[in-house]
């Protein structure tokens, strides 16, 4: 019995081992990965569209509209340069007691940081300025003149007519009851009229204000009031409202052989305040 007990007791124990052994295990799986609940953003792209730059991006310092006054014994003159970024150049001097004006161009070219030459294409000459990048100016040292910088919207607002111009007649002299310019020189006498359409508080006319450009290398303003005595209806110079037609004769002394010209207002600066109106084929009549 004792035997039996035993081997019942083995047998037990070897179906629990077997049954322990053969049982599949339990699996094992891993809890799915949850997507964040925020998926991080893509960092934002700016595009800047096509043909657009930031503001003075890659231009030459050098390029730009400059001026300079200097005072000479015939009078306060303002000096006007413009580089272009093609390496050209254009310049106007303007006597701002007479208006008259003298034209020139020109190339430029950088010579080194800070460094630039420009050269003459009238007179064949050349001159250095010196950019000071600090302080934003440009140095003649062959004149000792410092020019500065004219601002864009200051550019822009000389831009705008202030005043229009027309031109009804224009007549050559050799003179005018017996007056005569000065050597190489004859009268042009022209009936205009000059309306404000831009100027608010009114615009102070001078004869001096008014502008002849002959062949593009010569300006002077009119001389109406040195012969306004010789003249019928010689413009009257003084405030022109807005709005305002001022209507009359203007005489100015223009190199000989003279065939067109322009005739445009300039203000107390040198600046072109109105359109610039082309006279053309002007007859010579004998007086």
């Amino acid at each position: 019995m004792k035997n039996s007990h035993m081997v019942f007791v083995l047998l037990v124990l070897g179906i629990v081992f077997v049954c322990g052994c053969t049982e599949n295990p339990p699996l094992i799986t891993s809890e799915p990965v949850k997507e964040s609940p925020t998926t991080p953003a893509t960092p934002p792209i700016t595009t800047i569209p096509t043909g657009v730059m930031p503001p003075d991006a890659g231009k030459d310092p050098f390029v730009g509209t400059w001026e300079c006054k200097s005072y000479l014994a015939s009078g306060p003159l303002k000096k006007e340069y413009t580089f272009l970024e093609n390496g050209t150049w254009t310049r106007t001097n303007t006597n701002l007691d007479s208006m008259a004006q003298a034209f020139s161009h020109g190339t430029w070219k950088k010579e080194s940081d800070g460094n630039y030459v420009i050269h003459s294409s009238i007179t064949g000459g050349t001159a250095d300025f010196e950019y000071d990048s600090v302080k934003d100016e440009l140095y003649n040292p062959g004149f000792k003149e410092t020019f500065h910088r004219v601002p864009e919207e200051q550019l822009l607002r000389t831009q705008v007519p202030t005043l229009n111009i027309a031109v009804y007649s224009a007549q050559k002299y050799s003179k005018i009851q017996g007056a005569t310019p000065n050597a190489g020189r004859e009268f042009l006498l022209i009936n205009i009229s000059i309306e404000n359409i831009n100027e608010q508080g009114g615009f102070s006319l001078e004869n001096k204000n008014i502008l002849v450009l002959c062949d593009d290398s010569y300006g002077g303003g009119s001389i109406t009031q040195k012969v306004k005595d010789l003249i019928e209806n010689p413009i009257v110079p003084g405030v022109i409202g807005l709005g305002e037609i001022r209507k009359g004769n203007v005489v100015f002394a223009i190199p000989e052989d003279t065939i067109s010209c322009w005739i445009k207002i300039v203000n107390n600066e040198g600046d072109t305040v109105s359109d610039t109106v082309q006279v053309q084929n002007i007859q010579t009549v004998e007086s």
